[in-house]
């Protein structure tokens, strides 16, 4: 079952909501995870399982879109959203608008 993020920036009050992970039949080919489009610099939500989408994305499931001071290994359950190999911080990641590290995520609900 898949999961509905939304994501809202503590600085900014920019906000989104994007599927995270996959749903039934497609569960072993499709894995969608929110990224940034560097060389558009916008938001879009990209396949996790694809290779197509490294070259010009940034995921935030990479440590590069996270706090520095907030490392994914040392964080307890209820600081991340897991699914299958996709682990995104809850809390103080980049926003894209504002440019700080004040972007976090929450479960708002799911999809199948």
């Amino acid at each position: 079952m898949g999961l509905k993020i939304k994501g809202m920036c503590l600085n900014c009050e920019d906000t989104m909501v994007f599927p995270f992970g996959g749903a039934r039949l497609n569960f072993s080919t499709t894995q969608e995870v929110l990224a940034i489009n560097h060389k558009s610099m916008t938001y879009e939500t990209v396949n996790f399982l694809n290779d197509y989408y490294k070259k010009d994305h940034w995921l935030y499931t990479d440590e590069r879109l996270k706090d520095k001071n907030v490392l994914t290994d040392e964080l307890d359950f209820f600081d991340k959203i897991e699914h299958g190999e996709m682990v995104l911080n809850k809390r103080n990641n980049f926003c894209l608008k504002c440019h700080e590290n004040e972007l976090n995520f929450m479960v708002v609900g799911c999809f199948d």
